[in-house]
């Protein structure tokens, strides 16, 4: 998950004294450095064992990277108004799939799984005989449903 590190100062010759405990965490990947914690703790050097604690939080920092997709719910009728079982689906040239080639749905349905943005699908009967387009503008994270009648 991430990094572990420790660090170990052993300072001799010490009885009794006031000592302060101050540790920093910066990113030094990019000037000015930042801080993402710090621990200051100040406590007195006895004759007594003593163990310290030095609570901190650290800024946690995320880039996400890629595309957030949407799904869109494509179903393909024929003239007739009834369900094309293994429609091609396509956009640009691109097979995306078959209906009915999924586990859920009936025969003229298909998921696809899409970059946020606007798709023209088109799609095709297995004879390839008729055809029907579609158009449809993608939203990150949302859900959609597309009707196709390929007619002509």
């Amino acid at each position: 998950m991430g990094s572990e590190y420790s660090a170990t100062v052993t300072k001799n010759h010490f009885q009794a004294d006031e000592l302060t405990l101050s540790i920093h965490f910066q990113d030094k990947s990019k000037l000015p450095f930042e801080t993402l914690g710090a621990c200051n703790l100040a406590f007195t050097l006895d004759s007594q064992e003593k163990s310290v604690i030095c609570e901190m939080t650290l800024r946690r920092r995320a880039v996400a990277g890629g595309n957030l997709l949407a799904v869109l719910s494509i179903n393909v009728f024929d003239r007739h108004d009834k369900p094309v079982l293994g429609a091609i689906i396509s956009e640009n040239g691109h097979v995306l799939g078959l209906t009915g080639s999924g586990t859920f749905g009936n025969q003229g349905y298909l998921t696809l799984f899409l970059i946020a943005g606007p798709h023209a699908i088109h799609a095709i009967t297995p004879d390839q005989q008729y055809y029907g387009d579609g158009s449809i503008t993608l939203e990150p994270l949302g859900i959609d449903n597309l009707d196709i009648f390929a007619t002509e």
